[in-house]
C-alpha cells in the first residue's frame, strides 16, 4: 500500500523524480517518512488524533509513559487505575511490534523500487525530525509533559462565532434552558448507520422528553423521528 500510493501518483514521482527541493515534509504515517528522504527535507510530523508516542518518540525523544498516560487508542482516562495501566502497558507493547511488522514489510518494498539504500523508517525519524504537531489540547487530552519540538494545534480551525441564521437564532432563544446539539461532522453521515444504530439515537432521544435536539440529518428517510428533534440538512457547526 505504501509504495503503491507512491508510485500511482504521478505528479509525486516527477517531483521525486527531478529532485525537487522543499522546505519541510508533513505526514502522520512512517511510510510518509520516505518522502523526507527522497526529497532531502526535515520531517514534520503530524498526529490528527492526538499525541502518539511511535511519532514523537524516534526523532523528538518526547516520552509518553503507558503506565499513566493512555494510549489513544485505549478506553481509559486519567488517573488509571492499575488493572488499567496493566493493559495499557500490554496494549503499547502490541502496537509497537505491530507498527514494527508494518514498517519492515512497507520498506523492503520500497527498497525494491527506490533502491536498497534507502533507510528503514526508524531511521529517518530519527535523523530527520524537526518537530510534531498533535491535534490535541490539554483540555481534551490531559496536561502532559513535552519537549519544546512537540506543538499542540487542537482548536486551530476554531474563529470567533457569527449570528445564528434567524430560524436557529429563533429556536435557541425559545429554549433558555439549552439545546443538545448532534453531529459528527462530515466524518460520518446518519444514512450510512445501520436500522439498529438508527433506532439507538431516536430511543435515547425519546428518553430526553421534551429536551429541545438539533440533529444535524441529511437522509431523506424521516420517519420516527421524536417531536423534540429539530433535524436540518447542514449547520453552521462553529
Amino acid at each position: 500500500i505504501c509504495t503503491d500510493t507512491i508510485l500511482e501518483a504521478t505528479e509525486l514521482m516527477k517531483l521525486i523524480e527531478e529532485k525537487e527541493k522543499f522546505d519541510g515534509i508533513v505526514t502522520f504515517s512512517s511510510c510518509g517518512a520516505f518522502l523526507s528522504h527522497a526529497f532531502d527535507a526535515p520531517l514534520i510530523l503530524f498526529s490528527p488524533a492526538g499525541p502518539i508516542s511511535f511519532l514523537l518518540a524516534p526523532g523528538l525523544g518526547n516520552p509518553i509513559n503507558p503506565s499513566v498516560q493512555p494510549h489513544l487508542m485505549a478506553p481509559f482516562l486519567e488517573p488509571m487505575t492499575f488493572s488499567q495501566r496493566i493493559a495499557n502497558l500490554f496494549l503499547e507493547g502490541i502496537l509497537r511490534l505491530y507498527i514494527m511488522y508494518v514498517d519492515s514489510v512497507q520498506i523492503q518494498s520500497i527498497r525494491e523500487n527506490f533502491g536498497e539504500d534507502v533507510p528503514d523508517f526508524h531511521s529517518i525519524m530519527k535523523e530527520r525530525s524537526a518537530f510534531a504537531m498533535s491535534n490535541s489540547h490539554f483540555v481534551t487530552h490531559g496536561s502532559w509533559p513535552y519537549y519544546q519540538n512537540h506543538i499542540e494545534v487542537g482548536g486551530i480551525h476554531c474563529k470567533p462565532g457569527k449570528e445564528l441564521p434567524p430560524d436557529l437564532k429563533s429556536f435557541m432563544d425559545a429554549h433558555p434552558e439549552g439545546v443538545v446539539y448532534v453531529s459528527f461532522g462530515s466524518a460520518l453521515k446518519p444514512s450510512q448507520m445501520t436500522d439498529g444504530q438508527k433506532k439507538v439515537f431516536r430511543q435515547g432521544f425519546k428518553e430526553l422528553k421534551n429536551g429541545p435536539i438539533i440533529w444535524k440529518w441529511e437522509d431523506e428517510d424521516l420517519s420516527e423521528i421524536p417531536e423534540n428533534v429539530r433535524i436540518q440538512k447542514w449547520l453552521p457547526q462553529n
